[in-house]
């Protein structure tokens, strides 16, 4: 469809603060504006086209998603669309099966030690952090409320997580901490592994990390004392969860009742690029659950372009986004009932097999039932071993120096002219609250309004953008 054929909603000029949707809009056809329509017209259309799009079609949430979200969202793409993943996740490729928690959320509560890397989980599993009674490890560049409340907080490096998880491997065998039983009966690819991992002597690790050798040595005392051991990742690089991965079957962890390990949504949405699109071979349609991609990207015209060429647009949102003027149907969805209950809706419409329910109990029942612990007896490989696959650090994208010493990460929530740094920082620049910036990398500058946030390490700079990897300088503006 052209970028004419997807007119702006009438009464609504982009840029507006967005105005709530309250019920389904839709456009009549190519080119019109977009109209109030009923729940079973649009939900109608949806499926229809959908369904003569099907594995054509791709599904983004940009909500920090709970567990019941993420089984109902990979469950639609799965039996409703007849989605693969594109290519197997970290944890598939282990394990031979994805999983978000690893067991029910009271595992949590009843472990000895829980550690999670990569950042704040999302809401539904945060809280089940909160109510418990054993050791917590967080390993976050981020000081998060997480961070201030746990047991050890390993503030590391951006971008050094394998490091630092392999660092903690190392430990583990050359502490004689390795499950050598559970490594020989319910694993292969252990021996590359523990070769690659002498290459990360803690020393070597500190000096990358950032992390003290001492906070290292009892994140591992922790890890390997517990009776029960939980590891959750939050991280969206498979490299970075494959680390993770590694460390917690050297531990003996997956597949034991009480222990184990799962990736879990983060509390924030990862960043939207037009990279997810694809020029060749992505999407002819897409469903969009909370997320504006047009208001968050950088380079929005070229994402505007990809999203003018898709034979549907669909949107789900609480809000009349950019995104949303765009599309071709809305649905109103302002909570995670609602997103629910669309799933659900959408499947019945396209005979998807099995029960789908729109209430969160019901799913999280599901989620938490039968299947709950799936690795007890076996991983659902070829052999029933889960795998050990070797992965190196390669640091950031680019390594700070004396012309750009710090680190540059992103975070897609913030306001699009902010600048969030330390306080730390902000006192060496003798900038305020609000003041004026500029930063500085190697691919350009932009100037935006200082926001302070003792979240961060000194040395890290966050933007909106996507500028991850990067390394910059600060200065006033």
């Amino acid at each position: 469809m052209s970028e004419a054929g997807r007119k702006v909603a009438p009464g609504v000029t982009s840029g507006a603060f967005p105005p709530p949707v309250t019920e389904p809009l839709m456009r009549p056809h190519l080119g019109a504006p977009l109209e109030r329509v009923g729940w079973g017209t649009a939900l109608d259309a949806v499926a229809r086209r959908l369904g003569a799009l099907r594995e054509s079609a791709a599904v983004f949430t940009g909500t920090p998603a709970t567990p019941e979200l993420d089984h109902q969202h990979a469950k639609f793409a799965a039996l409703v669309l007849g989605l693969a993943p594109r290519r197997p996740s970290a944890v598939s490729r282990a394990f031979g099966l994805d999983r978000g928690l690893p067991g029910p959320l009271s595992d949590l509560t009843a472990a000895g030690t829980v550690f999670v890397a990569g950042g704040e989980p999302g809401a539904v599993v945060r809280g089940g952090l909160e109510s418990a009674h054993g050791a917590l490890i967080v390993a976050d560049p981020r000081r998060t409320p997480l961070a201030r409340a746990a047991d050890l907080h390993l503030q590391l490096t951006p971008d050094t997580d394998v490091a630092l998880a392999n660092g903690l491997l190392q430990l583990v065998v050359e502490d004689g901490l390795a499950d050598e039983e559970y490594i020989a009966e319910r694993t292969s690819g252990f021996d590359r592994v523990r070769e690659q991992a002498r290459g990360y002597w803690t020393a070597r690790v500190e000096r990358i990390t950032g992390v003290p050798e001492a906070s290292l040595r009892e994140a591992v005392r922790l890890l390997a004392g517990g009776t029960r051991t939980v590891m959750l990742s939050t991280h969206e690089n498979d490299d970075q969860v494959t680390a993770f991965v590694n460390l917690a079957l050297a531990l003996g962890l997956p597949g034991v009742a009480g222990s184990g390990f799962g990736r879990v949504a983060g509390e924030r949405p990862p960043a939207w690029s037009p990279r997810m699109l694809g020029a060749d071979g992505g999407p002819r349609g897409l469903l969009l659950f909370a997320a504006d991609p047009v208001g968050a990207a950088s380079g929005a015209a070229a994402l505007e372009t990809r999203l003018s060429e898709l034979e549907l647009l669909v949107v789900a949102d609480s809000v009349l986004s950019e995104t949303a003027l765009r599309a071709d149907i809305v649905l109103p969805v302002a909570d995670e009932a609602a997103e629910l209950r669309v799933l659900a809706e959408l499947a019945r419409r396209l005979g998807a097999p099995g029960a789908w329910s729109g209430t969160p109990a019901e799913v999280f029942a599901e989620l938490a039932g039968d299947e709950a612990r799936p690795f007890l007896d076996r991983f659902a490989t070829g052999d029933g071993r889960a795998l050990f696959a070797p992965v190196q650090h390669r640091g950031p994208d680019e390594h700070i120096d004396s012309e750009y010493p710090l680190h540059l990460t992103s975070d897609p929530g913030l306001p699009r002219a902010a600048v969030e740094l330390h306080p730390v920082l902000a006192g060496r620049l003798n900038v305020g609250s609000g003041g004026r910036v500029r930063v500085v990398s190697r691919h350009g500058s932009r100037v935006g309004e200082a926001r302070f946030s003792d979240v961060l390490r000194e040395d890290t700079v966050c933007l909106p953008d996507d500028v991850h990897g990067r390394a910059a300088r600060v200065e006033p503006a």
